[in-house]
């Protein structure tokens, strides 16, 4: 039979063990990785769709989001603050052949969101999302201040029909000028990005 001597022995080595492997592996900092990094977030298809009195549905082929991480936690952080054009979207037009211009002004943001499941939040400031339909002078919707949740999904965020309240100019011929827009993208960061 071990003695009083052996047992305390092996216990005092489990636990010194045990210390070792606990200092060997740090704490993970909540946050997003990774920090104080540029992100270039692209994507194809991002659609807008008009909930009207006759809905359709302005699609365009591409989208690109510039920011940088936050340098500790989740933000928020402005998207490229001083760049103009940022985000940007391309060729945009509807289900009736109408061409569109989407624009962006004013300072938005980006926030991670640990989840489950992990997010990005992009805040759009009021007005600073507008759709102008060429061909009809004066036709602008502008989206109110909102935020859009964008899910992760392996190297992708994506988001589904999220309503965006939005005003359009009487040239429009929307009943009221207010609408919901529902967008829709799935962008890819350039490098990726880890929400924990």
């Amino acid at each position: 039979m071990p003695s009083r001597i052996a047992r305390t022995a092996a216990t005092a080595a489990i636990a010194s063990t045990a210390l070792v492997a606990l200092t060997a592996t740090p704490a993970h900092a909540a946050g997003v990785t990774p920090p104080a990094w540029p992100i270039t977030a692209t994507g194809s298809d991002v659609r807008f769709t008009i909930n009207a009195s006759a809905p359709y549905t302005i699609v365009c082929s591409s989208m690109s989001l510039k920011f940088t991480t936050p340098a500790s936690g989740y933000g928020p952080v402005n998207v490229s603050p001083g760049t103009p054009g940022n985000p940007s979207f391309t060729n945009c037009g509807d289900n009736y052949a109408r061409f569109w211009v989407a624009a962006s002004a004013g300072t938005w943001t980006w926030t991670g969101a640990s989840g489950p499941p992990p997010a990005m939040k992009i805040g759009v400031p009021g007005g600073g999302l507008t759709l102008t339909l060429s061909g009809l002078p004066g036709c602008t919707i502008s989206a109110r201040p909102t935020v859009i949740t964008l899910t992760a999904g392996g190297a992708w965020f994506r988001v589904f029909n999220a309503p965006i309240q939005a005003a359009a100019s009487p040239s429009c011929g929307i009943p009221g000028g207010v609408l919901t827009l529902g967008f829709s993208a799935s962008l890819s960061p350039s490098t990726v990005v880890d929400i924990t």
